[in-house]
């Protein structure tokens, strides 16, 4: 077995490719920035503000903490995704220095200075649990100021989650006015979550599609697949290798509270809000 900072590593690219482009329920965008700006703001210490580390190069919130920060460090082991967020944030450059670390982010210690405030959009998700969770808070924990803030959103099923048919699935969104095949991709996601590895396999989606293309053809032939609506161009799950963890919320704090005091947990006002949320934490 490769070393954990190894592990999963493929299929990060096949998100930069379309990670621009995924609607509100996962990715954040209108609403769903301005609430995770909103809890920044609120229970980010502003006193304390010199550096702040993203996990993950995700260009807007590069941009927002370098608005409240003198120095922003991205972190991501895709050179795909720092090369996107190095060319947005050049040309809408804030006042902060920017920089752009390609690393695992189990190699923190080696690679960034201390840190007021860290940021991750699902990026624990990516990390086995709950050894690699652990490993990660402690780096962290190591590279933080004391009473440095913690803000990740996280992949969690609520306590009523249970697996659903695919049939299900599509028959609830075939009776919806409009959707975003991004929720439906996520709904599908979920409905292979193992509960004994807290697993979730994305190739699941791409066999769920092709499996079931009777169930998906009415779907499809309402809500026709456009550039900007297209499941995240399914095809790229095709030989990713990349599974997501998600802990039930209890067993994922415990894991924070090994070196943080959490502070508060949030869910944002979009689709499948209540399976990202966004947990708030102080380094002790």
């Amino acid at each position: 077995m490769p070393p954990i900072n190894e592990q999963r590593s493929l299929g990060t690219d096949f998100m930069a490719q379309g990670y621009a482009r995924i609607g509100e329920p996962l990715n954040l965008c209108t609403e769903g920035r301005r609430w995770l700006s909103e809890v920044c703001l609120a229970e980010c210490d502003s006193a304390h503000s010199e550096h702040a580390l993203v996990l993950g190069a995700t260009p807007w919130l590069g941009r927002f903490l370098g608005e409240r920060h003198q120095r922003v460090t991205l972190v991501d082991r895709s050179e795909a995704m720092l090369r996107m967020a190095r060319a947005e944030l050049v040309s809408n450059a804030a006042s902060a220095q920017i920089d752009f670390v390609e690393a695992a982010w189990l190699e923190l210690p080696a690679l960034v200075g201390a840190a007021d405030t860290v940021v991750g959009d699902n990026s624990m998700s990516f990390l086995p649990f709950p050894s690699a969770w652990t490993q990660l808070c402690d780096l962290l924990a190591q590279r933080m100021t004391r009473n440095g803030r913690l803000v990740t959103r996280i992949c969690s099923p609520p306590t009523r989650h249970c697996s659903e048919p695919v049939a299900q699935i599509v028959a609830e969104f075939l009776a919806r006015e409009s959707i975003n095949f991004t929720e439906l991709r996520a709904r599908l996601l979920f409905a292979d979550w193992s509960p004994d590895t807290y697993e979730i396999d994305t190739e699941q989606v791409l066999r769920s599609f092709e499996n079931n293309q009777t169930l998906f053809e009415p779907l499809l032939r309402r809500f026709p697949l456009t550039p900007d609506n297209d499941l995240l161009t399914i095809e790229k799950y095709r030989g990713a290798g990349a599974r997501y963890t998600a802990p039930p919320l209890g067993e994922a704090l415990e894991v924070f509270r090994t070196r943080f005091k959490v502070m508060s947990v949030h869910f944002g006002p979009y689709a499948m809000s209540d399976y990202f949320p966004l947990v708030v934490a102080v380094r002790k």
